[in-house]
This record gives structure tokens, C-alpha cells and sequence, in this order.
């Protein structure tokens, strides 16, 4: 009787393990798994694909030799953003910037602004705010330094917005 008490123990602590192992699996794998079978399957074969693909933001570290440089790399970014965006006109996040430069910096919109003027590209993506165009393409309320971590982002009313942490 005693033997298969402790049988029964045992295989009471191994059930409650697996049971505990696969509902932490099935949890992780819950969002996969819905988007799955209502993405792939349901969606599909209703024609009605609502699904939001979930893009890794891209992490970009920006280097140069001076502030313009740095200053023109980030302004490729921001048009490389706005050409991805007439292929996904959902609201995403296109990049994560950081910098390294052993200089001291600052980028703000006058400066990016700026910059488009000079290069002729206010036709393209425009900053009305500071005579560059007539349209506000580019959303940014602070300015960027050495130190700063940028996410670029797409948004639902069809601009870029730079978001400095």
C-alpha cells in the first residue's frame, strides 16, 4: 500500500510539472499562435487581412567626422523612412538611432531644415514651419545631441516624427 502511495506522489509531481511547463510554453507562444491561425488562415481565406505586421525597428549607430555629416546621414534616414512608407502606410517605427562621435553635437529641425534647402530637397520631404516647402512632413520637438538615443517613426497622418530619449 505504502509503495503505491509514493507511485502516486511521484506521478502527481511529474503531472503538475508538465502541466505548469506547457502553460508557460502555450502563454509565450499565445500571440504566435493567434496570429497564425487568424492571420494565415482565417484572414486569408476570408480575404480580409487585418493583421498589422510587427517589423523589428531596424538600430542604426550613426558615425562622422563632423556635425554636417552626421547631419546629412540622419537626413537619408529620415528619407529612407519616407520611401518605406509608401510601400507600409501603417504607422511603424523605421529606425533606432544612437551616435558615436567624440565631438559634441546638436541636431533640431532648423538644422535639418536647413540642410534640405541647401540641397535642394524641400519638394520631397518638407518642413513648412521653417520656409521649406508647404507642407509639415517632419515632426521634432527636441533636439538631438552626441548622448541621444532617436526612434524615427512613421505616422498615421503621414509624417516622420523624431522622437528623441
Amino acid at each position: 500500500m505504502r509503495v503505491i502511495a509514493v507511485d502516486v506522489v511521484w506521478i502527481s509531481v511529474i503531472c503538475i510539472a508538465s502541466i505548469t511547463i506547457a502553460i508557460v510554453l502555450i502563454s509565450n507562444l499565445r500571440e504566435k499562435i493567434f496570429n497564425f491561425f487568424y492571420c494565415e488562415i482565417y484572414a486569408r481565406f476570408f480575404s480580409q487581412n487585418k493583421c498589422k505586421e510587427k517589423k523589428i525597428v531596424e538600430k542604426i549607430v550613426l558615425k562622422g567626422k563632423d556635425e554636417r555629416e552626421i547631419l546629412r546621414s540622419f537626413i537619408a534616414l529620415l528619407f529612407s523612412c519616407w520611401q518605406e512608407s509608401e510601400k507600409n502606410q501603417e504607422e511603424h517605427y523605421c529606425f533606432e538611432v544612437t551616435f558615436s562621435a567624440n565631438f559634441s553635437f546638436k541636431i533640431n529641425a532648423k538644422n535639418i531644415a536647413d540642410e534640405l534647402k541647401e540641397a535642394n530637397n524641400c519638394k520631397y520631404l518638407q518642413m513648412k514651419s521653417y520656409d521649406c516647402g508647404y507642407r509639415d512632413d517632419i515632426i521634432m520637438k527636441d533636439e538631438i545631441n552626441e548622448k541621444s538615443t532617436v526612434f524615427i517613426k512613421y505616422t498615421k497622418e503621414n509624417k516622420i516624427e523624431v522622437i528623441v530619449k
